[in-house]
């Protein structure tokens, strides 16, 4: 059987999307497997198109420019290529940090116009035929199938349904476009690939999905952070105000669902009741950045929070070494890569206490309702008073994290694959 894995090329900077689908494209390369071969399909171009090329593979990556798109729609997508390259410019050309927020904005819109107006179905097609792929596998979700031949789907939240309450989950249509998604793909599916019971539940509760037709793939640590020489950001490290101070570590983009803004409360009373704690955030803006850092102005902590931006893959990695602890308020589900990132590599996790967080760490992290301010910062302080209490959660958390390994489930989801486009 040859399986096409569909993904379209996107920028590093949106975080656990990108370390997830990378990730996962480098397992399935090494795999050793008579009956599957993988080959992987990039539609669109994108600006990470050299670290695609950079996979140490087996795979054959197609770097496709675009599928067929008519003149008129190629003129409008050049308008909108120019003013991202416009940006890009003034971000890192001429430093100005608003510009990362527009940037953000373009790809999105580029990624949206060329799902709107390409022929990916005609383009998928044509590829099988080419290649002779029996069956499609789509790592990320939203990017439409090709619905004539069998594949397996790709489902990390149902965001739309359980925080419809944040924007960027509900406002631009952002609802019905999700909901239209769901409702077609999960139907049409051979099977769907889930990273939780959780996740599971969620879909069995909000569309009825079978749950024969799942595979679960508990959410994994990124490969690339997990190999990076975290030694190469030693200088850098040294020379950040908080080098030598315990810090949390929150590495999340600036989304309002992800609760930086409880967080920063939670922050100014521990520090109030003793805890020296300082905060390190690293992510790109999404629109919101600059709300919290008023928030953070307001509650006085100027010099105890340190916005890095977009850091690198070694900086990520010593800061998770070196943090006191992560610490993860965010309301959005089933799971979150960081945790599993943290754990592997020794930082103990304390985070919202969602049923798919339990299920990801194994039990083994400080838990917090994600609303209550008071709840985070108690634990923030029996886990500074506590160094026994933390030293348990880093011994206890890096065997969890070896449960969690993908390389545990990649054989088992081939056959899976197998199993569903024979029933199919």
């Amino acid at each position: 059987m040859k399986i096409g894995i569909v993904v379209r090329q996107f920028d590093a900077s949106e975080g656990g999307a990108f370390s997830y689908i990378h990730t996962l494209t480098q397992h399935l390369s090494k795999l050793e497997q008579q009956n599957a071969q993988f080959l992987v399909l990039n539609l669109i171009e994108d600006h990470s198109q050299k670290t695609w090329d950079r996979l140490e593979s087996k795979i054959l990556v197609l770097n496709k420019e675009a599928a067929p798109m008519p003149p008129q729609h190629q003129k409008e997508l050049q308008k909108l290529q120019r003013k991202l390259w416009f940006q890009e410019v003034l971000l890192y050309k001429f430093k100005l940090k608003r510009a990362e927020t527009w940037r953000q904005e373009s790809l999105k819109a580029i990624r949206e116009f060329k799902d709107l107006h390409t022929n990916l179905d005609a383009l998928l097609k044509d590829i099988a035929r080419k290649y002779r792929i029996d069956f499609f596998y789509y790592p990320r979700p939203f990017l439409t199938p090709c619905y004539s031949i069998p594949f397996v789907a790709t489902v990390w939240d149902c965001g739309h349904r359980t925080v419809a309450q944040f924007p960027e989950v509900s406002q631009n249509n952002e609802y019905q476009k999700r909901e239209d998604w769901f409702l077609k793909t999960l139907q049409s599916a051979c099977g769907v690939v889930v990273e939780s019971e959780a996740g599971y539940q969620e879909l069995e509760k909000f569309y009825g999905l079978s749950r024969d037709k799942t595979f679960l793939m508990p959410m994994f640590a990124s490969a690339a952070l997990l190999s990076a020489d975290s030694g190469r950001a030693e200088s850098w490290f040294k020379g950040q105000s908080f080098a030598n101070k315990p810090f949390l570590l929150y590495p999340a983009q600036f989304w309002a669902h992800k609760n930086h803004q409880n967080l920063l409360h939670a922050l100014a009373a521990a520090r109030t009741h003793g805890a020296p704690l300082e905060l390190v955030l690293c992510g790109s803006d999404q629109g919101y950045l600059q709300t919290i850092k008023q928030l953070t102005e307001q509650l006085g902590l100027t010099q105890q929070v340190h916005f890095l931006g977009f850091v690198s893959t070694e900086e990520l990695k010593h800061l998770y070494e070196k943090a006191f602890a992560l610490v993860m308020p965010t309301f959005l589900g089933p799971t979150n890569m960081p945790l599993s990132e943290a754990q592997s590599l020794g930082c103990p996790v304390v985070c919202s206490n969602l049923k798919g967080h339990r299920e990801q760490t194994g039990g083994i992290a400080l838990f917090f309702d994600p609303h209550h301010v008071e709840q985070l910062s108690e634990q923030l302080l029996q886990l500074y008073e506590k160094p026994e209490l933390r030293q348990k959660l880093i011994e206890e958390g890096k065997k969890n994290a070896q449960k969690h390994s993908i390389e545990l489930y990649l054989d088992a989801f081939i056959e899976f694959c197998e199993r569903t486009q024979k029933n199919h």
